[in-house]
């Protein structure tokens, strides 16, 4: 059995949306309280939140589920069957599975569609990994905490939207295979540009002097090396969605 669904723009629309809208409540109501003195942010984290046990932190988890459960909503009400497939979901989940457990053991079945059962599956772990170890890197590297780490995501969510136009005019133009390489090439190459800064350098070879003076007011990204690293993610956000 083989079905074909095109999901409708309001479906990617609401899944950009949904992780930046989060980003944003944790940050304002959880994150910035104590830390700055806006008029527009609460004096104390909401809902009694203990900042100094990391609940914020420890928040992400189950507030990440709820933000899926709702804004999966689209998916569900607003992606269209097929003509004459219309069931309903226990039969569809219970072909869907038939479907999987007759496809793993034949070879020639997975053969035909390598793309989805090897490719797609490596790629997208490798693309998840490295924004991981983005991460990683940040906090134990240049020792970024739940703010600056908050803000990190946000800039890097925002500016993964022009990933999108950047792949789709890569595939119009040179085609599906080129924008994959140019996407994938440039998420490595940038990548490994990534682990060359560090508080104290930057690209490996140039000196930063950590007792220098802050560049900007602002309590994170304050650094030259920290703008620069901050600048390689974005355009790694960009070619990651590119992919």
């Amino acid at each position: 059995m083989s079905v074909s669904v095109r999901c409708p723009d309001s479906v990617w629309r609401s899944v950009n949306a949904s992780g930046l809208m989060l980003l944003i409540f944790l940050l304002i109501g959880f994150v910035l309280p104590g830390a700055v003195h806006w008029s527009f942010i609460p004096a104390h984290a909401l809902f009694g939140i203990d900042q100094a046990a990391h609940e914020p932190e420890r928040l992400t988890g189950p507030m990440s589920a709820a933000c899926i459960l709702i804004f999966a909503m689209p998916l569900f009400f607003l992606t269209p069957d097929r003509a004459g497939t219309r069931t309903n979901w226990i039969d569809a989940s219970v072909r869907g599975f038939k479907s999987v457990i007759n496809t793993t053991p034949q070879p020639e079945a997975l053969q035909k569609r390598r793309d989805l059962s090897v490719c797609a599956p490596v790629l997208h772990d490798g693309m998840t990994a490295l924004l991981t170890f983005g991460g990683v890197y940040a906090a134990g590297v240049f020792h970024w905490h739940a703010l600056a780490m908050t803000a990190y995501g946000i800039t890097l969510s925002i500016f993964a939207v022009f990933g999108g136009f950047f792949g789709g005019w890569l595939d119009d133009h040179f085609g599906s295979k080129t924008a994959l390489f140019v996407s994938v090439g440039g998420t490595a190459i940038l990548g490994l540009l990534s682990v060359t800064m560090g508080p104290d350098r930057i690209l490996w070879f140039i000196p930063y002097d950590v007792h220098a003076p802050h560049v900007n007011g602002l309590p994170f990204f304050n650094t030259w090396p920290e703008l620069i690293f901050l600048g390689i993610l974005v355009l790694v956000a960009i070619t990651v969605t590119a992919s």
